[in-house]
């Protein structure tokens, strides 16, 4: 079994609405663009990145991402050795962003806060991590940590 060797630290924001710029900053990304993919075992839908190093890549959104749902959003080498993935919010584009962070990190409950009593979309975990990381990011904004 091979260890991945691509590490992510940080994906900023965690979440956003389609066109939202995002930050991944880690290592081992390699220095040949790779592939960014959005919910790689559904809809598959690809960023194009607008900066790709080693330890820094940056993309939009792409607008085609199904809205209210936590996906996978999945970082592969160019030569397709290596690959690594993070959780990743996309908001509900008829919903308010929360008043007191910037555009795109607003972390809105899944289809629980729409009024579905479906057991099987109103899922707590999802909940309770839309709600972990609203409150992470409030605190990095207060920090100044995030513009």
């Amino acid at each position: 079994m091979v260890l991945s060797t691509m590490r992510i630290d940080s994906t900023t924001p965690r979440g956003g609405r389609p066109t939202t710029s995002i930050v991944v900053l880690g290592f081992g990304f390699g220095v040949v663009q790779g592939t960014v993919v959005f919910d790689p075992l559904g809809e598959a839908v690809a960023a194009v990145p607008t900066l790709w190093q080693d330890d820094q890549i940056d993309f939009p959104v792409p607008a085609l991402v199904a809205e209210n749902q936590f996906v996978t959003l999945l970082i592969e080498k160019s030569d397709g050795s290596d690959s690594v993935n993070v959780p990743f919010w996309i908001p509900h584009s008829g919903v308010a962003a929360s008043p007191t962070l910037p555009p795109g990190l607003d972390y809105q409950y899944p289809v629980f806060e729409l009024g579905t009593v479906d057991e099987n979309t109103d899922n707590p975990r999802r909940q309770q991590a839309a709600d972990m990381n609203r409150i992470i990011d409030e605190m990095l904004v207060l920090r100044g940590l995030i513009p």
